[in-house]
């Protein structure tokens, strides 16, 4: 046995992972792999999950276009930028459910488990963007159908 070697298994497997999840309701018990299984399923990602994904980034090249490297950025942020980049807490959420619904480790087969099934994940998700909403121009609560002309309503 090989382990993860392709990247419609970990499809496959994220696939999986989304309907248990979606069937228990445990979103929240695993908002990072949640994050990460829609991101492998979708053509592109601009929900809020992704909003608040980006955002971090965002606020990094704020804050070093305005500071040029003078100052370190606040602790906060840049341990949420390593959160993001080093799918540390992607990598926890999955080993915390595999163990929770009793499935095997990434690890079972080969102690680069996780190394592969980051690699494979990463060939996934290399053409799908993140992609930022547009603002709302006017509130929901503000749209109303325009009026029709008296010559233009139906008789």
């Amino acid at each position: 046995m090989l382990g993860m070697t392709s990247e419609p298994q970990v499809v496959y497997v994220l696939v999986a992972i989304r309907k248990l999840i979606d069937r228990d309701r445990r979103e929240e018990e695993y908002p990072d792999l949640s994050f990460h299984c829609n991101w492998s399923l979708h053509a592109s990602m601009n929900r809020k999950p992704a909003q608040a994904l980006l955002k971090v980034f965002d606020d990094a090249h704020a804050f070093f276009r305005d500071n040029r490297a003078s100052k370190s950025p606040p602790n906060d942020l840049s341990r949420e930028v390593d959160r993001i980049s080093q799918m540390k807490t992607f990598e926890t959420d999955l080993s915390r459910f595999l163990e929770d619904y009793d499935l095997p480790p990434l690890t079972c087969v080969a102690s680069d488990g996780w190394a592969r099934f980051h690699f494979l994940y990463t060939q996934v998700i290399e053409d799908i963007p993140l992609q930022v909403s547009k603002p709302a121009i006017c509130k929901a609560t503000d749209v109303r159908p325009k009026e029709r002309s008296s010559k233009s309503k139906i008789k």
